[in-house]
């Protein structure tokens, strides 16, 4: 019986220190203000550049148009120098896809996180 609860504590400890949803903070101002209804899909192929903007945020170039991307849990290993790695069946990067991160300079594996919905932004323009 004491063994029993021992482990309940400890799963009990152990899901507290679980990563934390984050879908109600706001983002930064420096991720841009939306400018219409969120996407589930970006094409890949058309994605022309990507900038990390903190644990939680990631921009995405589309043409002329970015994309934000509020990840749905904080990802500790997302710094702006991590190369975003993704595998697709489809070319399109989803919510709720798997991205890897890798390290450039010594190409280790950070982990992975999880997208969120790409919301159409205005980014102020000292951000562009």
């Amino acid at each position: 019986m004491a063994a029993r609860l021992i482990y309940l504590a400890a799963g009990t400890l152990l899901a507290g220190c679980a990563a934390q949803q984050v879908a109600d903070v706001p983002p930064p101002a420096s991720a841009g203000a939306a400018r219409g209804a969120s996407i589930s899909c970006l094409t890949q192929h058309r994605i022309d550049g990507q900038r990390i903007v903190d644990k939680r945020t990631i921009l995405f170039r589309v043409g002329r148009q970015w994309y934000r991307n509020d990840l749905p849990y904080e990802c500790p290993s997302l710094k702006d120098d991590a190369i975003l790695v993704t595998r697709s069946i489809n070319g399109e990067s989803c919510s709720g896809d798997i991205v890897g991160l890798v390290d450039r300079s010594s190409g280790f594996s950070l982990g992975s996180c999880s997208y969120g919905r790409f919301t159409p932004v205005d980014l102020p323009r000292n951000v562009r």
